[in-house]
């Protein structure tokens, strides 16, 4: 009989490719490393956004400081300023130099219309504004148009304040000295001196031409007697006038000439008239508090 075999228990067999292998702890860890890093970038970038959009987004306030481009217009787009050279030159605006104006909002530096247009704006923003003449240059005041005689007179001797004398010609006063100034195109001469108060008279010849303070135009001598010397004025339309005031210096325009007198209109010049501004904010600083 033949022996029996004795059944051996089969093993199981794995294939190769069925295994497991072993975790590798280093290629984890360079896993989670770049992991980290892709993380740690995606939350730099978010944060600069968030800086650039927040920063875009601040609306200018009374107290911020602006730096502006504008171009101002009347209502029929007659260019009548602006800080952009190129619009400046065509227009034919007769500017040494364009630039743009830097200002304080609230302080009042330019008109109430303009600053008002530029609160709520932010930087890198461009808009058009309307404004009429109460938010410009204001309307168009009656009371500012003076009537001026041509012919006029002044006092040959006239007493001045002895400070005011040093202050004007900058020197002390000497009797039969004379003295002249950049404000006064003919020499003066001293009388006296009594105390606080310089006597001088005022020295012109017959037929003359002298030159008035803030005036823009030509001035005769036609008399010269004991008290009085006569002037006449010989402006055309046009011609400019600047005076004192207030407020500052005013200054007009001749509007109109007969044969005896003349008018100057110290309106500002775009008085009564609705202006159109292009207005764009090129930086800002805001109000340290």
């Amino acid at each position: 009989m033949p022996k029996k075999v004795k059944k051996r228990k089969a093993r199981k067999v794995i294939s190769k490719g069925n295994v497991k292998p072993k975790k590798d702890k280093d290629t984890f860890d360079l896993k989670f490393f770049w992991l980290a890093v892709l993380a740690l970038a995606v939350i730099v970038v978010v944060i600069v956004l968030a800086i650039v959009y927040s920063g875009s987004s601040i609306s200018i306030q009374s107290g911020d400081t602006v730096n502006v481009d504008y171009t101002g217009m009347l209502e029929d787009g007659t260019v009548f300023d602006t800080s952009i050279e190129g619009v400046g030159l065509e227009a034919g605006l007769d500017r040494g130099m364009f630039e743009p104006i830097k200002f304080t909002i609230g302080q009042g530096a330019l008109i109430p219309g303009f600053e008002n247009a530029i609160i709520g704006m932010k930087e890198g923003e461009t808009k058009t504004v309307v404004l009429p003449p109460e938010l410009a240059y204001g309307e168009t005041q009656e009371d500012l148009i003076v009537s001026l005689p041509v012919s006029q007179e002044m006092d040959r001797f006239v007493d001045i304040n002895k400070s005011d004398f040093v202050l004007m010609f900058g020197v002390d006063p000497v009797v039969g000295g004379e003295v002249s100034s950049l404000d006064i195109s003919w020499p003066m001469k001293v009388i006296s001196v009594r105390g606080d108060t310089v006597n001088v008279e005022n020295i012109m010849k017959v037929g003359e031409e002298i030159e008035m303070a803030g005036v823009g135009w030509t001035t005769v001598v036609q008399s010269v007697d004991e008290e009085t010397i006569s002037l006449k004025q010989s402006p055309v339309v046009g011609d400019t006038f600047t005076v004192p005031s207030l407020t500052g210096m005013l200054q007009g325009v001749v509007i109109s000439i007969d044969s005896t007198d003349f008018k100057i209109d110290l309106n500002h010049p775009l008085a009564g008239q609705t202006l159109v501004f292009d207005i764009t904010v090129l930086s800002l600083e805001k109000e340290v508090e």
